[in-house]
């Protein structure tokens, strides 16, 4: 607007001598004037009838562009800067200040605010810029005009706007105006004003309709090579990345959201890589500093920046009760234990200090050596400060805002999840706009009839690893036999730590005939499992310590402690077994209609009566199962249960099993060598030290402490369909969709 007064002036005192001596002046200043109200009226008028359909800015940084009948100088002019339209009223923050939150809100405008404001901000801009380029184009044309025929050099019959043709014959057809054009008489090459003016006013619409057409395009659905479909047995439990245990739900925060750190799920050994954290460095064991990525949006358009990554490890902290601030009437997360050291009550992050926009420095309470590790996980994923709720767990029929490739569109509990691509990711785009995540019931189809699918979850179609695919369509992957890394899961039988000692836990281990479970419980679907530790976990694998099946040394250990002396064959130690004083009684609790567990029990029935151990069957419910194992195991003898990893190092799965303040040690694990061990490996820095503490650990489990049998680990297979490439075979079983491409 500033440049165009400059432009006005100079033409002004460039022709103001001879406009101060034309007898026409007024007649002149009339005809601009009426030009310009013309021009205005129409500028309003298009903008009023199409303003309720221009796109309105869905995310912060979105420009709302559109011009009021500009002239094409205008049409590559974009809002930006002190013009861009914001998406909200007013914003702020929660902010944790040491133990004190303060609460602050948050409030998204309604679309008729936006448009309220487009109008507002953006059209007086055109506006005013339309109506002072036209003055000038006006002013300079009919100057050079009037001089013209001052010399005698052009006459023309339409001088007057208010003579034009078509002022006089508003009343006719269109038709009847373009008829008309022909008749405007033009000598030397030159039009008049009001022709000129007209040519203007149908370039400038046409063009706006141009605009008009191309910003409000509706996308169009996706087809159905650009839509992603997996077939899942059960839908996700939660979308809060702190709550997520079960694994469907992890595999929905994983394509939403990212984290600092994060697992190249390309590589089948699993290496960390940088990821929203792009440096990082350890000033010391307990303080560490990370410079995060320049660049990246949140879905809801906001930027990540240290700020971000600050508030969501303060999120982490409130939530879990680690500032001892969460109202007794708000859920803990989940995840908690994850974030607290063996001793259940020191929280592993002290502090988070903003150093620049782009640098935090995380102050831990004290060395812990798998925090990288930990900050890949799930639960610390980096969520919107600007959406996502600063101070409760997020539910299912709220939205989960990420800066991951796909945004989260909607969620049907145990039934479907919905995706979309988000077009504002840091790296190159997905490969397909849409994804699903749908059970049988959703995609209406069943297993007798299959289902086209881009993704099935394997441990659903376990016939097919037997029987082979239906067809040639689908492609089945046998993970573990191509690599040998099999699951980080853990399948173990376990016993009661208080009530069993070392000798006896000992007896039961050797006692258990381990190839039998594989080969006919498992059907080959597992591989032994040495320990706890998988040969995932590569250098920290001990793969000499191990148990095995030897009923002989089970007897001479018996015979040692004084039982079956003088028994030289089967039939004596079963006898007694099944006799009114066996030498041991337990109880194998499992939960009714397991198979594996109650084909586990009748087994171990029989196994330990080799010994002269009665073997009585607990069978419960499912619910009655879950609250042995997690309310009262001081009642169990022996069970069969599983463990999970939660992260990808070796501390997180033998903290959860042997460390004495763990949910999870349901075996009741005290032993201080252990304890001490844990804590060495706690506080060692160097990762080949760390991983022979691992390896220790492993030998003392399975030659002096016996505190599970160790049975397998599952085998781990990918289903999908033949024309699915770059697929990520991993052996922690995480789907991400980022990488796949389909080929047709």
């Amino acid at each position: 607007m500033f440049l165009s007064g400059i432009i006005g002036l100079v033409f002004w005192i460039r022709f103001k001598n001879w406009l101060s001596n034309y007898k026409y002046r007024y007649r002149l200043l009339l005809k601009i004037s009426v030009q310009l109200t013309i021009v205005g009226l129409i500028s309003i008028a298009s903008t009023l009838a199409l303003l309720p359909q221009v796109p309105v800015p869905k995310t912060y940084g979105d420009s709302a562009m559109f011009i009021p009948l500009s002239f094409p100088l205008f049409l590559k002019w974009s809002i930006s800067g002190d013009f861009l339209i914001p998406v909200y009223h007013h914003y702020s923050i929660s902010v944790f200040n040491s133990d004190i939150l303060v609460e602050s809100s948050f409030e998204f405008a309604s679309e008729a605010t936006i448009r309220t404001q487009i109008f507002q901000n953006c059209i007086p801009i055109f506006l005013g810029f339309n109506v002072i380029f036209l003055f000038i184009l006006i002013l300079v044309y009919e100057s050079w005009m009037i001089r013209k025929k001052k010399h005698g050099y052009i006459t023309y019959r339409y001088y007057l706007l208010t003579n034009h043709p078509i002022m006089l014959k508003l009343n006719n057809s269109l038709a009847s105006i373009i008829r008309r054009l022909p008749s405007i008489k033009i000598k030397n090459k030159f039009k008049s004003v009001s022709f000129f003016l007209l040519i203007a006013v149908i370039v400038s619409v046409i063009s706006n309709i141009v605009l008009f057409i191309n910003s409000t395009q509706i996308e169009e659905s996706p087809t159905e090579f650009s839509m992603f479909r997996r077939l899942i047995g059960v839908g996700p439990n939660t979308i809060e990345p702190l709550d997520s245990m079960d694994f469907m739900s992890r595999d929905v925060i994983h394509q939403v959201c990212e984290g600092l750190f994060a697992y190249d799920l390309r590589d089948i050994s699993l290496p960390r890589i940088n990821h929203l954290a792009e440096d990082y460095f350890w000033i010391n064991q307990s303080i560490l500093q990370i410079k995060v990525r320049e660049g990246v949006l949140f879905h809801d358009g906001y930027p990540f920046n240290a700020s971000a990554v600050k508030w969501n490890l303060e999120r982490i902290n409130y939530l879990i009760n680690a500032t001892g601030t969460l109202p007794s009437n708000s859920t803990r997360a989940k995840s908690a234990s994850l974030f607290f050291f063996p001793d259940g009550i020191t929280p592993i992050i002290n502090r988070t200090i903003l150093e620049t926009e782009f640098n935090v420095t995380i102050y831990l309470n004290s060395p812990y050596s798998p925090f990288l590790n930990l900050l890949c996980h799930q639960a610390c994923s980096i969520l919107s400060p600007y959406s996502n709720p600063a101070t409760s767990l997020i539910q299912l029929d709220e939205d989960l805002i990420g800066t991951g490739p796909f945004i989260f569109d909607s969620c049907t509990q145990h039934v479907e999840v919905h995706f979309s691509r988000w077009e504002g990711y840091w790296r190159n785009l997905a490969h397909f706009e849409k994804m699903i995540f749908g059970t049988y019931e959703y995609f209406e189809c069943s297993y007798a009839k299959g289902c086209e699918m881009d993704w099935y979850n394997s441990e659903y179609f376990s016939p097919w690893r037997e029987l082979g695919p239906p067809d040639d369509t689908i492609k089945i992957i046998n993970f573990t036999d191509d690599t040998g890394f099999p699951s980080l899961t853990y399948q173990y039988l376990g016993f009661n730590n208080q009530v069993y000692n070392a000798t006896w836990r000992k007896v039961m281990c050797l006692a258990l005939n381990y190839s039998y479970v594989l080969e006919n419980f498992r059907t080959g679907n597992g591989i032994r499992a040495n320990s706890p530790i998988s040969s995932c976990f590569g250098a920290a694998y001990n793969l000499s310590a191990q148990t095995s099946y030897n009923i002989t040394q089970a007897r001479n250990i018996m015979q040692s402690m004084g039982f079956g002396l003088g028994f030289v064959n089967d039939s004596q130690w079963r006898a007694v077994a099944e006799g009114v004083s066996p030498f041991l009684t337990v109880n194998f609790t499992f939960n009714n209609g397991n198979t594996f567990r109650e084909d586990l029990f009748f087994v171990v029935q029989e196994w330990y009566k080799d010994i002269g151990v009665k073997v009585e069957e607990n069978g419960v419910t499912w619910s009655q199962y879950l609250s042995y194992l997690n309310d009262t195991p001081e009642y169990l003898s022996l069970y069969s249960h599983y463990s999970t990893l939660e992260h990808f190092d070796p501390y997180n799965m033998l903290n959860q099993l042997f460390n004495p303040n763990s949910d999870s040690n349901i075996a009741q694990v005290d032993d201080p060598w252990v304890n001490n061990k844990l804590s060495l490996a706690l506080n060692t820095s160097d990762e080949t030290t760390r991983n022979n503490i691992y390896k220790d650990i492993q030998w003392y489990l399975t030659e002096i402490g016996y505190f599970h049998a160790p049975l397998y680990h599952p085998k781990t297979w990918f289903t999908h369909s033949t024309n699915i490439y770059n697929a990520p075979y991993n052996a922690l079983d995480l789907f991400e969709a980022y990488y796949i491409y389909r080929v047709d």
